[in-house]
């Protein structure tokens, strides 16, 4: 059903409903809600492409994602690019490592004229200036709350406070978090939670430089530090499954056995950590949930640049042998 034949039933101009449709202020209440009403009814679906021609827009989606190297990235990339071509548009990659990066592929997007962006909700003053300009976005992550904005959150703090108290049943009372990112990062928050609910002291946070990437070497760089130093631990969380790798081999070399010594558990769930040795205990964030939604609340957002959605995602505890 087009809009000229909801107009047509409702006896209202097409002009109305397109305001209806677009929640503009100018139309009332009850005559948006009979709009709204008839078209998800008829299964209405707007005219995606015409809007972006009106808009001086291309169908080319912006995405920028800390670098690929990083497997849970790569992978979610492909799975937006499965979702998002199906849907005729056409995705532009930007890998960054710093907020200079982001700028820099921010501009470059900007002058091909995309039609929408998915990025990381960080960078927020950047962010909300884009949404002045009109700019339809769709967010991953709960780091920051941008009104006005589409957000995919999935729960990084509920993560990291039950995996702490998986590892804490496991009698664990020696916790080390490796490669926290930054201060307020929800999955180190939620461990930080757990551990004080059972009046436990961490054995550490280390942190990683927030332009750092959080690889197997960075792991296996921070754990052997730890250990040079002479400290112990009966387990250890780690930021992701690529840091979690590097942990097992620095322990490895020091004599540690995982699991029989130390427990290590990792977060995000890669396709690698089914595979390591041990296998990988770790969260799984719903890569496949997450695509798609970050896909379908950007093609909202591109409909009716006023729309908002604020999806929230829970992510589970994958057990194996390694905790």
């Amino acid at each position: 059903m087009t809009q000229s034949e909801i107009a047509k039933k409702l006896n209202l101009t097409q002009a109305a409903v397109s305001m209806a449709l677009n929640r503009h202020p100018a139309i009332s209440e009850a005559t948006r809600n009979r709009v709204l009403e008839l078209a998800g009814k008829c299964g209405y679906r707007p005219n995606i492409a015409g809007q972006m021609l009106r808009r001086k827009r291309t169908n080319i989606i912006g995405v920028i994602l800390p670098m690929l190297t990083n497997s849970y990235f790569a992978e979610l990339f492909l799975l937006l690019q499965d979702h998002l071509e199906k849907a005729g548009f056409v995705l532009h990659l930007s890998q960054v490592r710093s907020t200079e990066e982001f700028m820099s592929a921010l501009d470059s997007l900007r002058r091909i004229n995309i039609g929408g962006l998915i990025t990381l909700a960080e960078n927020t003053d950047i962010l909300m200036e884009l949404k002045e300009s009109g700019l339809p976005m769709a967010l991953y992550g709960a780091g920051h709350d941008l009104p006005g904005i589409c957000q995919v959150s999935p729960d990084h703090y509920a993560a990291g406070f039950e995996m702490t108290e998986y590892l804490i049943s496991r009698n664990c009372r020696r916790i080390l978090f490796a490669g926290r990112r930054f201060e307020q990062e929800a999955r180190c928050a939620g461990f930080l939670a757990a551990c004080s609910k059972h009046g436990i002291t961490p054995e550490g946070i280390i942190s990683l430089d927030p332009c750092e990437p959080a690889t197997p070497e960075a792991g296996w760089s921070i754990m052997n530090k730890f250990l040079d130093s002479g400290n112990t631990c009966d387990a250890v969380f780690a930021h992701n499954d690529e840091l979690a790798l590097g942990v097992i081999r620095a322990a490895r070399e020091h004599g540690i056995r995982v699991p029989e010594d130390m427990l290590v558990s990792g977060f995000d769930n890669i396709t690698l950590s089914e595979y390591l040795s041990p296998p990988l205990t770790t969260v799984e964030q719903p890569k496949e949930q997450i695509a798609k939604a970050l896909a379908e609340e950007l093609i909202k957002s591109i409909a009716d640049n006023s729309y908002a959605g604020k999806v929230n995602i829970a992510c589970r505890i994958v057990k194996r042998v390694s905790a």
